[in-house]
């Protein structure tokens, strides 16, 4: 039987996981009360040197693609980060389940974080059209890239405290995770139909491993898939 995703192990309760959203939303809001200050031209891309090199025009889809986009992307992580609070325990007691529940909060906290600077990113890049001079676009484009590369830099810092360790996965064996060995695919792909559980702890890297025997994992993916196109749609239709 899976168990319903504990609230405990759910960074930041509904709050917590409401507030990507609400700075999407926040960022939606502004664009609605300056609306009739976005130029009917605004730059969307820029070279290695700051400098605008593509120009889109005023619309609802130009302007709100970066926060459909932003949304998309947070609920995916927000379900994954319900998925592994809701995954099948693999110790009960003693001093593994403690370490166990330990692990799944901090990547719990973790996709936390990566959302929020998801949404920061995607927040400030729906704002970039009320920027007044190129000088304002050019400020925007450095604060995104110094957020974009933030969490690449912090996530190895992260690995080297105790916290950061206890998520690395190094060679465990099928039955470390809860699993059979005959369900692992290259011992790399956990492949189980009749596991209620559709995702289960790695046994080599960090965090959890998608039960691809299950229509969740399906769906999942098929929802990754959707958020490629979707970030790709304006490279493929124009």
């Amino acid at each position: 039987m899976v168990e319903k995703p504990d609230s405990r192990l759910i960074a930041g309760g509904r709050l917590g996981q409401a507030l990507p959203f609400g700075i999407l939303a926040a960022a939606g809001l502004i664009l609605w009360t300056y609306w009739p200050q976005i130029p009917e031209r605004f730059p969307t891309h820029f070279n290695a040197r700051l400098e605008a090199d593509a120009w889109s025009s005023k619309g609802l889809g130009t302007i709100l693609f970066p926060l459909i986009l932003g949304a998309a992307t947070c609920a995916l992580m927000a379900l994954l980060a319900r998925g592994i609070a809701g995954a099948r325990r693999v110790h009960l007691e003693g001093e593994a389940a403690a370490v166990e529940v330990r692990r799944r909060r901090a990547l719990g906290w973790l996709l936390l974080l990566v959302e929020l600077e998801m949404a920061l990113i995607f927040g400030l890049v729906a704002l970039s059209p009320l920027a007044r001079s190129p000088e304002e676009s050019r400020t925007l484009v450095i604060v995104v890239l110094v957020l974009s590369f933030a969490g690449i830099f912090l996530l190895p810092l992260l690995l080297l405290t105790p916290t950061g360790r206890s998520l690395l996965a190094w060679n465990r064996s099928a039955e470390d995770v809860g699993t059979e060995e005959r369900h692992w695919r290259w011992g790399l792909f956990y492949v189980n139909p009749d596991d209620p559980s559709w995702m289960v702890e790695k046994r080599v890297g960090i965090g959890y491993d998608l039960n691809w025997g299950h229509p969740k994992s399906k769906l999942l993916l098929l929802g990754l898939v959707a958020i490629l196109l979707l970030a790709l749609s304006p490279l493929l239709l124009f």
